[in-house]
């Protein structure tokens, strides 16, 4: 049973009667002392050109929020907007997701003739100090290509040290799809100080393949297991590109 302790709302559009901002897609880090910070989205709609990714802290376990903005600046040159998701990773606040560029002004996120995607960049920043400040968006490139990548998911870290990304290939604008429908897990090594996520490779499970609720896995054999019993092994692939 969940006991509702107490409970307060992170974010209220404080003028609907003149404008509409839609809060999407929260992610939360708690700290030793208690402190809270959340991330989440906020735009028009979610395909409008300002959507991106605000913070929002809690130094009182939840029973009031403060907004502090957003997580980052949009990149200079291209038109963007972004989603990232944050989560602790040992002294670090990690924020991962996805760049998009919008070349064209009249056009939401998804080619509603193709079901593409706008081209979308992998990226991953990081934090030292809780969230108050963080390093400008790092590209980064897993061992399958695409166009287009689906933001679904915060860094795992796990007990061993290395970190797991999850996202999945999407296809392009132009409807374009080389991978094909794919998971797609990133790792880091827990040896890799610079926290790039890949390690040299990556694994994908197809999705026409994995089913059902995955209990446990062993990232480093590319093994996912379900009940009961049942494996499914995961494909791997070498990057001959090391990332930034």
């Amino acid at each position: 049973m969940i006991e509702l302790v107490d409970s307060d709302i992170v974010y209220r559009n404080p003028k609907p009667y003149l404008r509409s901002i839609q809060a999407r897609h929260p992610s939360l880090a708690r700290f030793d002392d208690g402190e809270l910070l959340i991330a989440f989205d906020l735009g028009q709609t979610d395909e409008s050109l300002d959507y991106r990714t605000y913070r929002a802290r809690s130094l009182d376990g939840g029973k009031s929020w403060q907004l502090e903005g957003a997580l980052f600046a949009n990149p200079g040159g291209r038109p963007t907007s972004y989603s990232v998701r944050i989560s602790r990773a040992g002294g670090e606040v990690l924020a991962f997701g996805s760049l998009h560029y919008r070349d064209d002004p009249d056009e939401g996120l998804v080619n509603r003739a193709t079901l593409g995607f706008v081209p979308t960049d992998l990226i991953l920043l990081r934090s030292l100090d809780r969230g108050h400040t963080w390093s400008p968006p790092q590209p980064l490139q897993p061992a399958i290509e695409s166009p287009a990548w689906e933001t679904c998911h915060h860094v795992v870290p796990l007990p061993s040290g290395r970190w797991l990304a999850p996202t999945a290939t999407w296809r392009g604008w132009d409807g374009r799809h080389p991978a094909g429908e794919q998971t797609v897990v990133s790792s880091a090594t827990t040896g890799d100080r610079a926290g790039r996520l890949s390690g040299g490779c990556s694994m994908a499970v197809t999705r026409a393949s994995f089913t059902g609720k995955c209990q446990s896995h062993r990232s480093d054999a590319g093994v996912f297991s379900r009940s009961p019993g049942y494996t499914i092994h995961a494909r791997w692939r070498t990057s001959r590109t090391p990332l930034p």
